[in-house]
């Protein structure tokens, strides 16, 4: 058992499909599981290409961007994503992530930036962190086609005065800086998921 107190992740595999396996985990994430269920993943699955280097997801019990050059692997970068997408811009790919994760009574959401240059060198951490990085309540998700601007949206009771409040947040893509800059928050009308009955 690792030390997260998380049981390990169990893999299956056909010999004549070996990019795609089979795994055994909690149907819920490992504090609100329910049971155990099978799930398939694919092991590797190319994104974009940029003269002779490739870029891909692996994933299955994690998740990892793979840097290939003429085949060989360069690097493996780690990425914690609910959603990814992948462009090409200004002679690199740009490959972006949102996640999200539960703490007790709260959630956090963050996006993140890995950009991938056609010698395979890479930089992270092109993403500009808010001025306020308070917990939410509910949070989500949103971006344009392009993925030229993105952002978080939600209500969160984590303000100062401990009211509630609807909030958005949002970043573009900033050529001068070549970083993905924070426009700013805004507020916005408070909308609640419905609850889920028992």
């Amino acid at each position: 058992m690792p030390a997260n107190g998380a049981p390990p992740t169990s893999l299956s595999y056909h010999p004549s499909d070996p990019l795609h396996v089979e795994t055994i985990g909690y149907d819920h994430g490992i504090w609100d599981a329910t049971s155990i269920a099978a799930n398939e993943a694919t092991l590797y699955s190319p994104k974009a290409t940029l003269s002779d280097v490739e870029v891909g997801l692996v994933s299955a019990a994690d998740s990892a961007i793979a840097i290939l050059q003429k085949g060989k692997l360069l690097d493996m970068v780690d990425v914690f994503t609910d959603f990814l997408g992948v462009v090409q811009r200004d002679g690199e790919i740009h490959v972006l992530s949102y996640a999200e994760y539960s703490e007790v009574d709260q959630q956090r959401a963050s996006w993140s930036a890995t950009l991938i240059a056609a010698d395979g060198t890479y930089r992270q951490d092109m993403v500009e962190a808010p001025a306020s990085g308070h917990p939410w309540n509910e949070v989500s998700e949103f971006h344009s086609k392009t993925l030229d601007s993105f952002g978080l949206r939600g209500w969160t009771r984590f303000t100062r005065d401990g009211r509630e409040q609807g909030l958005a947040q949002s970043w573009h893509r900033d050529t001068t800086k070549k970083i993905h800059a924070i426009e700013g928050e805004r507020h916005i009308p408070i909308h609640k998921r419905p609850r889920k009955l028992p």
